[in-house]
């Protein structure tokens, strides 16, 4: 997943140096606010991915995963 939201993110710059600036052609605004949306969202997915990765190296567990072996060790 780091790979691919990494890959992406630097396709969706390149993309936004070439057609940012250019207007929609069915609404005159410029393309760049919709691709920058866009742009955002794969940065964050790319920083979630590392944040998660991170997470997995460390071996904390997520709260979600610490109930769960709570229920199959019957302390709930």
């Amino acid at each position: 997943g780091i790979g691919f939201f990494a890959y992406i993110t630097w396709l969706m710059w390149r993309y936004l140096e070439i057609v940012g600036e250019e207007r929609m052609v069915t609404v005159d605004l410029p393309r760049g606010i919709v691709f920058y949306t866009v742009f955002a969202a794969f940065a964050l997915m790319f920083l979630r991915s590392v944040h998660n990765l991170i997470k997995d190296l460390t071996g904390s567990r997520t709260i979600r995963e610490q109930a769960q072996d709570d229920i199959h060790a019957g302390g709930i």
